[in-house]
């Protein structure tokens, strides 16, 4: 199964048609309600689907290592199309100047206009190598922009941490609002671990953000507000059981549990492939997977999957009034987003997870 998921990524890796550059994964982004669809490149799923393939390597056999560097170093020349147009080490969801590719009407409207931002800066960073230096850089330019910095502070999301030195998601220009993301904080300091960057106010901050909204159950309950890039509880609880698996957060701990037991509460409502994420997030803890890995075909699952978003772009997100808040909530005023390439890359996780945790086993 592995093998044939990794042979299928493989093949959806573009080649350089439909504008798309190669090495990259297209996605598409589509509206939920008015069922219209775009097909575009961005950096942030290469980026996701090369860091989970690299963390696995050692857990692959040799011909699927083999097959999934290929696909790593094909991807490398990808990456590069979506620096900062300034010349910061910062990175775009879009390329520059490219704002939702084959669209017809955000593109147009500078509000809509993405700069770049700490997310899709990190998960590069965090996909494929770069020095200390450059990660101290891209840390600074973070810290720089943190929430309260220069005295702009936070005007959406719960009144308690609004005036918390909590990271804020965008970077690329002190002009823009700031944003906070349960989600995107997970993954800042997932990239400040894997660089040892060590602790700042900011990071202890953000520690403490994380601690109360999971005691609290906001990620549960108040998801669009906390986490309005990706507001579903099974991609928000992947996020933090990889943090809490790499141990460098020794504070979070006393929220392990809970994030355990939230794992198991399986929603009937969720797609399979969410349930996916919560299985490979227990064994990544330490725990027995919940999923089934009976899938049958690869193209079966993605097609009974085909309605997957890891994320959103929650559209009215840039106006910070309370009614436009309080639509951005509802469907009609998102976009999603398809990407079979992740999709198999999540596949993939979990079955060399449920596979490893097979052989512990059998060994004892």
């Amino acid at each position: 199964m592995v093998l044939d998921a990794l042979k299928a990524l493989k093949g959806l890796q573009s080649t350089g048609e439909f504008d798309i550059p190669k090495g990259n994964f297209p996605s598409v982004r589509y509206h939920p309600v008015l069922r219209f669809s775009r097909l575009e490149d961005n950096v942030y799923f290469v980026s996701w689907i090369i860091q989970v393939l690299k963390r696995l390597h050692p857990i692959m056999s040799a011909e699927e290592r083999t097959l999934s560097q290929s696909i790593c170093d094909d991807s490398r020349n990808a990456l590069i199309r979506y620096r900062s147009r300034y010349g910061q080490v910062s990175y775009n969801f879009y390329r520059p100047e490219e704002w939702f590719p084959n669209g017809t009407f955000l593109h147009r409207f500078r509000t809509f206009q993405p700069t770049d931002d700490a997310d899709d800066s990190c998960m590069a960073f965090r996909g494929f190598s770069h020095s200390k230096d450059r990660a101290s850089e891209l840390k600074a330019m973070m810290l720089d922009r943190a929430n309260g910095k220069g005295g702009k502070y936070l005007k959406r999301g719960p009144e308690a941490y609004r005036s918390s030195r909590i990271y804020n998601t965008w970077i690329g220009s002190k002009s823009l609002f700031v944003d906070m993301d349960l989600s995107v904080i997970c993954n800042i300091l997932m990239f400040n671990a894997i660089y040892d960057l060590g602790k700042t106010e900011v990071d202890e901050a953000s520690l403490t953000f994380l601690i109360k909204a999971f005691r609290k159950g906001e990620h549960l309950s108040a998801s669009w507000s906390i986490s309005a890039w990706y507001p579903f509880t099974s991609v928000i609880l992947y996020g933090m059981a990889d943090l809490l698996s790499t141990g460098y957060y020794p504070e979070l701990e006393v929220i392990r549990s809970s994030v355990l037991k939230d794992l198991q509460q399986v929603n009937e409502k969720e797609k399979p492939i969410a349930r996916l994420l919560r299985s490979s997030s227990l064994m990544k803890l330490g725990q027995r997977p919940i999923a089934d890995s009976d899938i049958g075909s690869i193209s079966g699952f993605l097609d009974f999957n085909k309605d997957f978003s890891f994320g959103v772009i929650p559209i009215l997100h840039p106006f910070n009034g309370r009614l436009a808040q309080w639509m951005g909530s509802f469907p009609m005023f998102r976009l999603l987003y398809r990407c079979d390439a992740q999709m198999l890359a999540i596949l993939i996780e979990h079955e060399l997870l449920a596979r490893s945790v097979k052989a512990q086993v059998e060994g004892k």
